[in-house]
């Protein structure tokens, strides 16, 4: 089985929708955040590396094209996993994440549990940076001032998460 397909059923077992497209090796993928319908995953089958894609779906006025990329080295500066860019000549934002395991033999579960890692640090960022990109895009925030807000809807997220866990687990004892 081809590496694009194997991807593509881990992200089907993940309880995604998933479209191939075998010509341009890529996958589109249901996206789970605000706003998003779709994930672009570009697949390499030669190097066995997968490149996840939130696209913001709101284009970003040219005129504010130095405020948000201002914002994304902002971001970038304080997200270890993921990357944020802003695509001058369509003035797209989207938020990318990849993984290249090349002469690595993972298992399916191993291959699942990676992608699963991948999707939800890059929805997390997506959820907590669009509205950061709408706010600078519109003219609203500072770059600097939605950067802040962002992370902080990170670390609120981050702090849920552990809250979640932590009763999960006094619950089993």
């Amino acid at each position: 089985m081809s590496f694009l397909l194997r991807v593509a059923e881990r992200f089907a077992d993940l309880g995604r929708e998933v479209e191939v497209d075998t010509s341009s090796s890529t996958l589109a993928v249901e996206a789970d955040a605000t706003g998003y319908e779709r994930l672009l995953v570009v697949v390499r089958s030669v190097s066995q590396a997968v490149t996840l894609y939130a696209v913001h779906p709101r284009p970003v006025p040219e005129d504010r094209f130095a405020d948000v990329a201002e914002l994304c080295a902002r971001a970038n500066s304080t997200e270890f996993t993921v990357a944020l860019e802003l695509d001058f000549a369509h003035g797209t934002f989207a938020v990318r994440a990849g993984l290249e395991t090349y002469d690595v033999d993972l298992s399916d579960a191993e291959l699942e549990s990676l992608l699963a890692v991948l999707v939800v640090e890059l929805e997390s960022v997506a959820g907590c940076y669009g509205p950061a990109v709408d706010a600078v895009g519109g003219g609203d925030l500072t770059p600097a001032a939605a950067a802040t807000q962002a992370l902080a809807a990170r670390r609120d997220e981050h702090l849920a998460e552990a809250a979640t866990t932590l009763a999960e687990l006094e619950a089993r004892d």
